[in-house]
């Protein structure tokens, strides 16, 4: 909203290099598709900003508008020309960051990059732009970088939660498994109703065998969103990693309920039944899973937790699809 206000202002100063009745025009059709755009109605909005265009061809930010709506609508290529033209008519930051998310989002990283690194040219202090920027390094597996733009984020800013979480990210894949603790809590205190957020601390919890704390994470992210299958999934995990198969078992079924396709779970209800010496439930859970596409089966053959059910007549149907 802050952003439009000045882009509000900024039209004010334009219009008046306008002949009246142009600049009265163009006022009505870019004030229209600003309303427009903040409603959501982002056909009518573009429709909005091309009149405005057409009174004022020289109103970047009606280019700048018209591509937010664009990328709105995931209509990339559109969005890309409207911010480079606004680009043309004033190099603001802004529009670079804009522009910048739109090749992301279009998998142009390196063009991505560049924008970027042209937005914290013109303002240093830009950690919006350092932080979409250490997200194009994340996605690039480019970490060293990433962390020095999420540093100088929460350098700049350290109540932006972003630079946090991603920051976090990175030290889970590079399992420095503390720091990432210690940047999701942050991003909790931040953001308390993040269940990703708890999910993914959970996860890291279970990394490090502190299955009681990451029992309690999951167990807050399926609070936030009863429809979180991942989180009773892994929830499940952290109770069979504890011997307790029961409770494993009702997570893993109601990962399922959820998100039904989902074949980790079946494989897992299938180690689960199999703990108890379910064999008939092992063996339904075994041959579910690999319909719903599991298909490790180096590690099916490995799994010791299948061993009661290696020799019965249903675990070698359901492995006749490891030879093909």
């Amino acid at each position: 909203m802050k952003r439009l206000k000045l882009l509000f202002l900024v039209a004010l100063f334009i219009v008046t290099c306008l002949e009246s009745g142009s600049a009265s025009e163009y006022e009505d059709q870019f004030y229209k598709g600003n309303s427009l755009l903040n409603k959501g109605e982002y056909d009518q909005a573009i429709e909005a900003y091309a009149k405005a265009i057409q009174l004022n061809p020289k109103s970047y930010e009606s280019y700048a508008n018209r591509g937010a709506a664009y990328a709105a609508k995931d209509q990339f290529k559109e969005a890309i020309a409207d911010f480079t033209k606004a680009i043309e008519l004033n190099p603001l930051e802004s529009f670079y960051i804009h522009r910048g998310n739109a090749y992301k989002e279009t998998q142009q990283y390196d063009l991505a990059l560049s924008d970027y690194t042209k937005a914290t040219a013109i303002n240093p202090k830009s950690f919006e732009a350092l932080n979409q920027r250490g997200i194009i390094y994340i996605i690039k597996k480019q970490y060293d970088p990433a962390i020095e733009d999420f540093n100088r984020c929460i350098e700049l800013n350290p109540k932006y939660p972003d630079a946090f979480f991603n920051r976090a990210m990175i030290n889970r894949a590079k399992k420095n498994y503390d720091q990432s603790i210690s940047d999701f809590t942050k991003f909790i205190e931040l953001i308390p109703k993040s269940a990703k957020a708890y999910g993914f601390r959970g996860s890291v919890y279970g990394a490090k065998g502190q299955e009681d704390l990451a029992i309690g994470d999951f167990t807050k992210a399926i609070e936030i969103n009863p429809k979180d299958f991942e989180s009773y999934y892994y929830r499940g995990q952290a109770f069979y990693s504890k011997a307790q198969y029961a409770s494993a078992i009702s997570d893993f079924n109601a990962s399922l309920a959820i998100k039904q396709d989902y074949f980790k779970p079946a494989y897992h209800l299938a180690r689960s039944y199999a703990k108890l010496n379910n064999t008939g439930e092992a063996c339904n859970w075994l041959k579910k899973s690999v319909e719903n596409g599991y298909k490790e089966w180096d590690f099916i053959k490995k799994d010791k937790d299948l061993d009661n059910i290696r020799e019965l007549p249903c675990y070698k149907e359901v492995m006749t699809g490891s030879i093909n």
